[in-house]
């Protein structure tokens, strides 16, 4: 196995960590990472790429009168579908410039 493949293993592991962690109700970041035991700027990047796929989403507030607003999670649309979210077809601009833009390949 390479060094790659572990890797996405161990991303995957952790989106799935995450997307379990987040049924038993909405939470932070923060709280995430001290249950996962995993730096929470890691966290952060985890769930804005599944918010990026609709798997979960976030709110904006303010607990017992704060300053500073915080994000609380919770799961997508998308995450609570039996089906798996359909594929994104993203192209790059340049290559859209030369190519036209990308196909949704139909089912």
């Amino acid at each position: 196995m390479t060094r790659r493949s572990v890797n996405r293993a161990a991303i995957a592991g952790l989106n799935e960590s995450i997307l379990a962690e987040l049924q038993a109700g909405p939470q932070t970041a923060d709280a995430l990472s001290a249950k996962l035991g995993v730096a929470s700027s890691t966290i952060r990047g985890r769930l804005a790429l599944l918010s990026e796929d609709g798997r979960v989403r976030s709110t904006k507030d303010r607990p017992n009168g704060q300053l500073g607003a915080r994000n609380t999670w919770r799961l997508g649309d998308s995450a609570r579908a039996d089906s798996p979210a359909p594929a994104v077809i993203r192209r790059d601009p340049l290559v859209a410039a030369l190519f036209g833009p990308a196909h949704q390949a139909s089912a």
